[in-house]
């Protein structure tokens, strides 16, 4: 780029006219982005004043976008004809709006609350692709010597979307307080859910346990091997257990933001020191002592009234204990010491160490037989009787390659993106047996009835981390459920969705947004997944190369 004699830039005929292409390619992108939720409100999803005062604000949001851009590529179209001749690209139309929502008469509030959810959804990726376009629209004038104020517009109406959202998701709640639930299907045999499991100890998962998970998952098991004593137990124990570690790690941002204003060279140590050391210690020490809570409990007078069953469950599990000990002595020690914890998180595993050193061994005996014990239930074995064999661990062999989370989706767990607990990814593993694919109670995978955001209907969104360890859910919630929600933002070594029939895998693919894994990712997962025995002979490998 040149200057003129007064020192402002100029573009190059070329310059201008690559900015003007890249204005309506972005115009061109946007245009639409709000139709769909334009429809679900056409389709009663929110109703009464409020629906009509934010259906309004969406149409004006629209206007001021198209306004934007439309006032950004007249700019650059001015430019590039005063440099010579313009190129022929097509000027953007702005949409006709769409027709105002009507409020019904009395003023009524009502609305439906699937079709809610599914707005909120779609503000939250239109808020954003509309913040990272108007980013995109500001650089691209400033590059060219223009104002950036189109696309700063364009920012502030993302920004908008996303402000409408807390009031979006309070309604919604409201509304499902006031209108009756209907009762839940079984969940089906072949379609995987993945509840959560386990107590917050972070044990094993398995219906064995008489958890809420082996009742959701299981229920013929939850009936023979859990009371609903074990199920409130288990519900208030992760309660309180997710309230501590999130007001912990709220703690530990905020310190290390006072630190980084203070201090701003110290700032990322801060951060670092937070995350890595002090927040998973205190973290580890509010679950053992909640553990030792629940342990105390249950061998008072109070836990055996309320469950009787109790004592002969725990000398049941012991005697699984001890048979699994003798058939997997390795697996057994790396249970009772909590390997995976060791390795994956030292600073949480010692900080759940210091309450068991002070009020002794029993809480530390007892999550030993809960591991021990649920693996060797009967309930969740393969199908030649064979216990589900616990997560690859660093013991297992050398690390994948992993690939970071991209920068812009860091802190979407404060908008409503789910973040999963150690018993929530638990429950999602999949293991392979004779070739085929499993979950965690022995049940062949499916995703007949899963969807991907991306591939559609019949795919589920998968991880791989580190180790190896297989990951999926059938749900693929845009703002609510994403890739970053099985390892909490952390890295992956491979990223995607999958079509599975009955345990047998037929596609595979490397999808996600939130990671945007290359050809390598994918080819390390198929590896891996061909090293423990899936035949890949017709299966379809999408973004797969063989070099």
């Amino acid at each position: 780029m040149s200057t003129d004699r007064r020192g402002y830039a100029m573009a190059t005929p070329d310059e201008a006219a690559q900015a003007l292409r890249a204005v309506a390619r972005l115009a061109e992108e946007q245009g639409d982005a709000l139709d769909r939720a334009f429809r679900l409100f056409g389709d009663g999803a929110l109703l009464g004043p409020r629906a009509a005062r934010l259906h309004a604000g969406l149409v004006d949001r629209c206007a001021e976008v198209g306004r934007a851009f439309t006032r950004a590529f007249r700019q650059v179209e001015r430019l590039a004809t005063a440099r010579g001749d313009p190129p022929r690209v097509p000027a953007p139309h702005p949409r006709r709006p769409p027709v105002p929502l009507r409020e019904p008469p009395g003023g009524f509030v009502g609305g439906d609350p699937d079709l809610m959810q599914a707005i909120d959804a779609e503000l939250a990726e239109v808020a954003e692709s509309w913040q990272l376009a108007g980013q995109s629209l500001a650089a691209t004038l400033v590059r060219v010597g223009l104002d950036s104020a189109p696309g700063q517009d364009v920012v502030r109406a993302g920004a908008w979307l996303a402000d409408q959202r807390p009031d979006l998701r309070r309604r919604r709640a409201d509304l499902l307080k006031t209108t009756p639930a209907p009762a839940p299907d079984p969940p089906p045999q072949s379609a995987f859910d993945g509840p959560a499991l386990g107590p917050a100890t972070g044990t094993a998962p398995g219906p064995a346990t008489g958890t809420a998970a082996g009742t959701a998952a299981d229920p013929a098991a939850g009936t023979a091997n859990g009371t609903v004593a074990d199920t409130v137990t288990d519900t208030v124990t992760e309660t309180v257990t997710d309230g501590v570690t999130d007001t912990l790690a709220r703690v530990g941002a905020f310190w290390a933001d006072q630190v980084a204003g203070l201090v701003p060279a110290a700032g990322g140590l801060a951060h670092q020191y937070a995350e890595r050391v002090a927040v998973p210690l205190a973290q580890g020490a509010a679950e053992a002592v909640i553990g030792a809570a629940r342990f105390g409990w249950e061998h008072s007078l109070g836990g055996l009234i309320t469950n009787p069953s109790g004592p002969v469950e725990r000398a049941r599990a012991a005697y699984d204990a001890g048979e699994f000990a003798a058939e997997h002595p390795l697996e057994f020690a790396k249970s009772a010491v909590d390997w995976k914890t060791l390795t994956e998180n030292p600073a949480r595993w010692f900080g759940r160490l210091i309450p068991e050193v002070l009020l002794g061994a029993g809480t530390a005996a007892t999550r030993a037989g809960r591991l021990t014990g649920a693996a060797t239930r009967a309930g969740p074995r393969l199908p030649d009787g064979s216990p589900i064999p616990p997560p690859r661990t660093a013991a297992d062999g050398p690390p994948l390659r992993t690939i970071p989370m991209r920068r812009q989706h860091v802190g979407e767990e404060r908008t409503g993106v789910r973040y999963l607990d150690e018993k929530g990814l638990a429950s999602r593993r999949l293991v392979i047996h004779d070739g085929k694919l499993y979950d965690v109670y022995g049940r062949p995978f499916d995703t007949t009835r899963a969807h991907a955001h991306f591939s559609g209907k019949g795919r589920a969104i998968f991880v791989m981390d580190r180790y190896g360890n297989l990951y999926a859910n059938s749900k693929h919630v845009v703002g609510e459920f994403h890739h970053s929600s099985f390892l909490r933002g952390g890295e992956v070594a491979a990223a995607g969705d999958v079509e599975v029939k009955d345990g047998v895998l037929k596609a595979i693919s490397r999808h996600s947004g939130h990671y945007r894994p290359g050809p390598e990712a994918l080819r390390q997962a198929i590896d891996r997944l061909r090293s423990a025995g899936v035949d890949f002979t017709g299966v379809s490998k999408e973004g797969y190369t063989s070099g």
